[in-house]
């Protein structure tokens, strides 16, 4: 018995380690389909041409009623390539309060999310650090022309019986080089 314990132990471990995507930080809590969505990249900085940074509004609570009244949201960050061919390149994910503190940051390197590809990170419910002015500043790149990412967040909570839910659109707030 004592064997298959360790055995179990073992593998369970080995199964982690691998499955472990070493470029997201370990705080980044994905959507379970976009959580292989990400890929490391072997792009050199002084190869990207063309770049940005989106600033992407997040709600980890919103008031209603009187200013002392307040409901917790969960949040979702969704990063669209759009583009039908070339990859993204991911640079910087990081997470800050109403404050303007950082909160977390996503990735401890650079990763590749494909043509075509999404993935979205969420923020809990119980997770209310960020405050009702929490944002993503989101820092990405390409080789070469490619055609500007999508990147939103998405809130969804409850007041009583009903539930709300509403999205909020990233806006670029510098670009580099041309996107297509």
């Amino acid at each position: 018995m004592t064997f298959w314990l360790r055995f179990a132990a073992v593998l369970g471990a080995l199964l982690a380690t691998a499955c472990t995507d070493q470029r997201v930080a370990r705080t980044a809590q994905f959507h379970p389909a976009g959580q292989t969505a990400l890929t490391e990249t072997t792009v050199d900085p002084v190869d990207i041409r063309v770049g940005g940074e989106f600033y992407i509004p997040i709600y980890s609570h919103i008031y209603w009623g009187q200013s002392t009244m307040q409901t917790d949201l969960s949040a979702t960050l969704s990063i669209r390539n759009v583009d039908p061919v070339n990859p993204l390149i991911l640079l910087k994910i990081d997470y800050y309060d109403s404050r303007g503190s950082k909160i977390r940051e996503y990735l401890d390197a650079p990763a590749e999310l494909a043509h075509m590809a999404t993935v979205d990170f969420m923020i809990e419910r119980a997770d209310s650090a960020g405050g009702s002015g929490a944002n993503f500043i989101v820092e990405w790149g390409a080789r070469g022309p490619i055609a500007e990412p999508v990147m939103e967040s998405v809130m969804l909570g409850q007041i009583g019986t009903a539930g709300i839910s509403f999205l909020s659109p990233g806006r670029p707030v510098k670009r580099i080089g041309d996107t297509e």
